[in-house]
């Protein structure tokens, strides 16, 4: 594994700079912004690159621009991006995409999990990329709607489901509509418990309490990520149901999880800047969209919150924790 740099607080921006001196640059270099730290999918990034041949202070140089959960510090992060010149940069969120969007035009960018490439402006095309961007294109209209689908057949009685996200989030309008179009379908009715900045997070989870929700949809925002285990914890503590996106919601304690496994998405990102790195134009690797879809059911909180879970979703999901 690629060895982790301690990081080095610039006001709301952190920095993972590589041990070997400035002077001494490494013969490839390799940016990633990420909205906020701890990001454990970096791992899975290094690691792949490490099995391609990728060491740093050998032939690589790593360098992680993190906003912290700070919407506000990204161009600082794409400032400081840009003064480290890299040959390639790895974007994590769509905020950092739209970022790097409108500051950076040679430089290529591997768009992690983008919402629309195209909607985005990041390419006219999703086969041939025509700026300097590529790389995976989330789920969020196919998957909010299964999600909703879900909570309703594993609660038969459930009535007000909640959604927790960031209505600035420019994934919010597709997110929000698919969620409240299947809500319709199914007669529920959907509660935004909203947050716009990281200290507004757990707030927005202890209003739950006051909603008469039955079950609550968790959205990992970057805002999200780092306090995950106190969001679900919280949750639990109030009797409800969670669904989250990711398989590492599984062990924090999320009841169902119904998502794309991001590490995976990762690691293919890591794939795409070897091509790069190798001499391949951004033009010839087309955006691609995952196929797999990972269903995780936890009957232990299940069983702690009072829920029989029908043994149809047991049946078809990737993971059970007993």
């Amino acid at each position: 594994m690629i060895g982790r740099r301690p990081i080095l607080a610039i006001g709301l921006l952190a920095l993972i700079a590589p041990g070997a001196a400035w002077a001494q640059r490494a013969r490839s270099k390799v940016g990633v912004v990420v909205p906020s730290s701890p990001l454990a999918f970096l791992d899975a990034f290094q690691v792949r690159l490490n099995q391609m041949g990728w060491r740093e202070g050998i032939n690589l140089e790593l360098f992680v621009a993190d906003a912290q959960g700070d919407p506000a510090a990204l161009p600082k992060a794409v400032s400081a991006m840009i003064s480290f010149a890299p040959d390639v940069i790895v974007s994590a969120s769509n905020r950092s995409h739209i970022a790097l969007r409108d500051a950076i035009t040679t430089i290529p960018i591997v768009a992690v999990a983008a919402l629309d490439p195209v909607r985005l402006g990041l390419s006219q095309s999703l086969s041939r990329p025509s700026r300097n961007f590529t790389g995976t294109i989330g789920f969020i209209e196919e998957l909010m709607g299964k999600r909703v689908e879900l909570l309703r057949e594993a609660l038969p009685r459930a009535k007000r489901i909640g959604l927790l996200l960031d209505p600035s989030n420019p994934a919010f309008p597709e997110t929000h509509g698919a969620a409240a179009g299947a809500a319709r379908q199914f007669g529920l009715s959907l509660v935004v418990l909203g947050y716009g900045t990281s200290a507004e997070v757990l707030p927005a989870v202890d209003r739950a309490r006051n909603e008469s929700l039955d079950a609550v949809i968790v959205v990992p925002d970057a805002m999200a990520v780092p306090v995950m285990t106190e969001i679900i914890e919280k949750f639990d503590s109030f009797g409800l149901p969670t669904l989250g996106f990711d398989p590492r919601d599984m062990p924090f304690g999320a009841t169902f999880v119904l998502g794309g496994d991001r590490a995976a998405l990762w690691r293919d990102a890591a794939v795409t800047v070897d091509r790069i790195l190798r001499g391949s134009a951004v033009a010839d690797l087309p955006f691609s969209r995952p196929t797999k879809v990972f269903t995780g059911v936890n009957l232990r909180a299940a069983r702690r919150l009072g829920i029989d879970v029908r043994l149809s979703i047991v049946a078809r999901a990737d993971e059970v924790i007993e």
